[in-house]
């Protein structure tokens, strides 16, 4: 009667009872659900939960003004609230929780900076409140007490630093007020973006930067990267000039840190010059060169003089002899190359 065996059958049958309990009591409540839905009497408890306003989700948060008299100096974006207003020593500080916002009274000029921007905050001399941004930009706010600089930096440190769950991040309350305040033209964008607009943007863009890629131009777009097989971090089109191969891009990309061979995305549309990302060349300890490295470089710069029309002035301006290297992880010109 002891023996384990029986012991063992005893619980499997409780088991299997506890089981078909459960599994009846489950198909019960989703009839009872489907027949609340079908009766069409209103919305069931189960339908109810969705139901969750924007002002709950991302609630407006109280405005602090340094000065009551103030007013905010721009209009706020869906589910955009200005949380800090104070004065500067020239001009309104507006602090959201999207963007730093300065406003500079004397010639009516103004600093509109997204957190995401912000690469570096520093204090100068006790009264001066230095920004530095990642796209080179420099925003130098006066203050006229220390005390006023030291609170509002502690504010941008605090606005600036990365979201701790990504729910925080401007995005996701955007898109919950735009579903309720945007109006039906947010909204169709937001629910149905159209097909193909990633390549229909680049191709709007070649125009428009005036990128000669006819058949004779000095420039063209690679399709060496349709399936990101070339470098997963960059788009499936690549801007570069037309007497590079996808062969020598290949090569020239296993110089290239991830891959990322310098590619065109921005051009001057009166002096021809261009912007081309990239990453760091793995020249290592020895100095390694890459033949086809260099000579897609030097074609961007003859590119650059080619696209300008014969009697252009800045065709006199030997722009196949200089590169302007930025390191823009610093903000900072790294350094000056010549290609040779």
């Amino acid at each position: 009667v002891n023996s384990p065996q029986i012991h063992t059958y005893f619980i499997l049958v409780i088991y299997l009872d506890l089981y078909l309990l459960c599994s009846s009591l489950w198909l019960q409540n989703k009839l009872l659900i489907a027949a609340d839905m079908a009766e069409g009497d209103g919305l069931s408890s189960l339908q109810s939960m969705h139901h969750i306003h924007a002002s709950e989700l991302y609630p407006k948060p109280e405005l602090i003004a340094d000065d009551e008299s103030l007013s905010p100096p721009f209009t706020p974006l869906c589910g955009e609230f200005i949380e800090f207003l104070g004065r500067s020593a020239d001009g309104v500080l507006a602090l959201s929780n999207y963007r730093l916002y300065h406003l500079i009274s004397d010639n009516n000029t103004y600093f509109n900076i997204p957190l995401g921007l912000i690469e570096q905050i520093e204090v100068k001399d006790i009264l001066y409140l230095h920004i530095s941004c990642k796209d080179a930009r420099l925003c130098r706010c006066t203050f006229t007490t220390s005390e006023q600089c030291l609170e509002w930096y502690k504010r941008l440190v605090k606005a600036s630093s990365p979201a701790k769950n990504i729910e925080e991040v401007f995005a996701f309350a955007l898109y919950a007020w735009s579903m309720e305040e945007g109006g039906e033209e947010v909204l169709s964008r937001l629910r149905s973006p159209p097909a193909g607009a990633a390549s229909d943007s680049f191709y709007h863009e070649v125009e428009r930067q005036m990128f000669d890629v006819s058949k004779d131009g000095p420039w063209r777009i690679s399709k060496a990267n349709a399936e990101h097989r070339l470098c997963p971090t960059y788009p499936r089109n690549l801007l570069v000039p037309a007497c590079i191969s996808d062969n020598i891009l290949e090569n020239a990309a296993r110089f290239r840190s991830a891959q990322r061979v310098p590619a065109v995305v921005w051009r001057h549309r009166k002096n021809g010059a261009v912007i081309a990302r990239c990453s760091q060349p793995e020249v290592g300890w020895l100095g390694w060169r890459s033949a086809d490295d260099e000579k897609l470089l030097k074609a961007i710069a003859d590119a650059c003089i080619e696209s300008l029309p014969k009697n252009s002035e800045h065709r006199k301006v030997p722009f196949s002899a200089v590169f302007f290297v930025f390191d823009l992880t610093k903000s900072s010109i790294f350094f000056c190359c010549e290609v040779i």
